[in-house]
């Protein structure tokens, strides 16, 4: 029987799901240099770090999306975009703060919605929901309506 959360955010409660991270995994943490080194109860803390470490890398590869590099404040990044060792930095920095944020089950959303993809943005939302509660099935029916969503969106209101 899979261990369940404590509290009902999401209108059931969540499951903890095969990786066994969440609330149920707790840690300790040693910062050293911006960086994270896991010690304690299992290995599972630290496979999970390295899955968002792994996720980055291949944002940065495929989608050639790197949320964690340094930028001038206008959307260029300021690194050089082929040095592996950025992207190394990058990945720790971005996977620490991620794991902090599923630790604590908050993750953090900035922005305002784009009218012609808002309907998508909520798909979005309701499929990460669906995923940190252990329902696969419906996140990728949702996910599977936010890209039809965006690839007819409406136009933007002028």
């Amino acid at each position: 029987m899979p261990a369940t959360l404590p509290d009902d955010r999401f209108g059931r409660l969540p499951k903890i799901n095969k990786a066994g991270a969440c609330a149920a995994q707790r840690i300790t943490e040693i910062p050293v240099n911006d960086l994270l080194i896991f010690r304690g109860e299992s290995r599972v803390s630290n496979i999970v770090f390295e899955r968002f470490k792994e996720a980055y890398r291949q944002m940065a590869k495929v989608a050639r999306y790197r949320p964690a590099a340094p930028s001038d404040g206008y959307g260029n990044i300021t690194v050089e975009l082929n040095d592996p060792d950025d992207l190394e930095k990058e990945s720790w920095r971005y996977a620490k703060k991620l794991y902090q944020q599923d630790e604590n089950g908050i993750f953090e959303i900035y922005g305002c919605s784009n009218f012609s993809t808002n309907r998508a943005l909520v798909y979005v939302l309701e499929a990460a929901k669906n995923l940190c509660a252990g329902d696969d099935d419906a996140a990728l029916k949702l996910l599977d309506m936010a890209i039809t969503d965006i690839k007819i969106k409406e136009p933007s209101e002028t």
